[in-house]
């Protein structure tokens, strides 16, 4: 499931990292373009969910919306059209109602720091056997059997320098 092969690393994008790598005014913009780079040395797929592109769109909107800012948005819902199109997103929200229950469990477990979106992508990388998350969001630490990728720490992660 999700393109598992053997010696393949299966990678969860959250919306923090892909908003960061669309936004060249971002501070972790150059962090997170040189991820995708030093990725490259690591055989790998990466997943993108419903639930993390519905998120980078909203956020998008907000960052951009009103005057002067169409012409950003517009450039990142294309950004995402063309990297990221419809039929390459895990569709995970018609397994809501299935894992609900489990959502609200890890929610309840990690105190609120992850909300509904992260404690459904817990669920979706626990179910489908997948260890790894690039994100900045540190809450996902503290999530035993998930190994977070910071942008920041790349070289680390893949033994490459800059």
């Amino acid at each position: 499931m999700y393109g598992k092969s053997p010696g393949v690393m299966r990678v969860v994008l959250d919306s923090d990292f892909l908003i960061t790598l669309m936004d060249e005014k971002d501070k972790y913009n150059k962090d997170s373009l040189y991820v995708l780079h030093a990725l490259q040395k690591v055989p790998h797929v990466e997943i993108v969910l419903d639930c993390v592109i519905n998120e980078v769109i909203s956020m998008l909107s907000r960052r951009y919306g009103g005057e002067g800012g169409e012409g950003d948005f517009h450039r990142a819902l294309s950004f995402i059209e063309e990297k990221i199109p419809k039929a390459r997103i895990v569709w995970i929200y018609p397994k809501v109602p299935e894992h609900y229950d489990s959502i609200i469990k890890v929610m309840k477990k990690y105190r609120g720091k992850l909300n509904f979106h992260d404690a459904m992508i817990v669920i979706m990388m626990f179910n489908s056997n997948i260890e790894h998350i690039i994100s900045l969001d540190k809450d996902f630490d503290a999530v035993s059997g998930v190994k977070r990728i910071d942008p920041g720490k790349i070289d680390q992660f893949v033994g490459g320098r800059r």
